[in-house]
């Protein structure tokens, strides 16, 4: 009850709209998922009956603060129904302003850069929003609620959100904007929302880069890459990890040395991967420089540390048998 009523909260809130008088949600809580689809019928941890103010979760979903349901049930109060599926999903994802956890402007960045971002026509016809599936779907219906209430706000949200056959016409006719203008405004509405997600964008494919050396075992293209992205993102930690184990392979025990250092002197929590695992390759690595004294140190720091995906046993493996270039996975 404390985190559906959390969940609610943050959906009037990312609205921007008052609750209407004797608003009720009719919450049904099931064990789990076979017991919702036996009761329901519908697949799934968690959906809404706008309609009918009634929202169905299973316990792990309900105990989780997820406004988005909640979103879909205060807009269908204060809008009405929805006919549109952009309309529908868009106001829930734009007034979470992310989605499956990443940010919308990365999403939208993405697909972008693949020539994967719908055209205004796709997005208002029911038949190619729901072909595009969730992932390209779901954040350009954000985009396009996002857009409509920088033209037109809520009222012009309202009006779109009302249609129950929406088309481009109806669309230029809700914002009082020539139909020729419609998708231009709106592509460049969405190249500036992108604006935020290019950098990330550019470090996912720098990284897609990397692997690829990896599986080809250059290991000199794998530093070079973690080494251009940290010239931009300096403190990310994963990166300088990945690179001292490139360089180990390499070899480069030095600069392995150092990056390895810089993160185990970042101040990480105690049960942080990086600082668990980033002791058991500085043992592993001064294994490997003959360093066995200073390796076994190493490795008792990692036992001295909680046991993160089986660490105390790698370690103790470590310390019965030192760690040779063959052996490095």
């Amino acid at each position: 009850a404390r985190a559906r009523g959390e969940a609610l909260d943050v959906a009037v809130r990312a609205l921007g709209v008052s609750l209407p008088e004797n608003f009720r949600i009719d919450l049904y809580v099931y064990p789990d998922e076979d017991a919702k689809v036996r009761r329901t019928g519908v697949t799934g941890g968690v959906h809404s009956v706008p309609g009918a103010g009634e929202l169905h979760m299973t316990v792990p979903y309900a105990r989780t603060p997820n406004p988005h349901e909640e979103i879909h049930l205060v807009a269908a109060r204060v809008y009405g129904p929805a006919y549109s599926t952009a309309v529908f999903e868009g106001i829930a994802v734009a007034a979470e302003k992310t989605y499956r956890d990443q940010d919308l402007a990365v999403h939208v960045a993405v697909l972008l850069d693949r020539g994967r971002f719908p055209t205004l026509a796709e997005l208002i016809d029911e038949g190619s929003v729901r072909a595009l599936g969730d992932r390209v779907s779901f954040p350009a219906s954000a985009m396009l609620v996002e857009w409509v209430r920088a033209i037109g706000g809520a009222d012009a949200l309202a009006r779109v959100h009302a249609r129950v056959w929406p088309s481009l016409d109806t669309l230029a006719a809700d914002l009082d904007v020539p139909r020729p203008e419609l998708e231009p405004r709106f592509r460049a509405f969405v190249e500036t929302r992108a604006e935020a997600g290019r950098d990330a964008v550019r470090t996912m494919k720098l990284l897609e880069e990397a692997r690829e050396y990896q599986l080809s075992g250059n290991y000199r293209g794998v530093a070079e890459v973690l080494q251009t992205i940290l010239e931009t993102h300096p403190d990310d930690y994963q990166a300088v990890f990945n690179l001292a184990s490139a360089q180990m392979r390499i070899p480069d025990y030095a600069a392995a040395e150092r990056n390895l250092r810089k993160v185990l002197g970042a101040g990480l929590p105690d049960g942080d991967p990086l600082n668990v695992f980033g002791y058991y390759q500085l043992g592993r690595l001064y294994d490997l420089m003959g360093r066995r004294d200073d390796a076994l140190e190493a490795y008792r720091e990692v036992l001295a540390l909680p046991d993160i995906h089986d660490s105390h046993r790698s370690a103790q493996d470590a310390i019965a048998t030192p760690y040779t270039p063959d052996r490095l996975e």
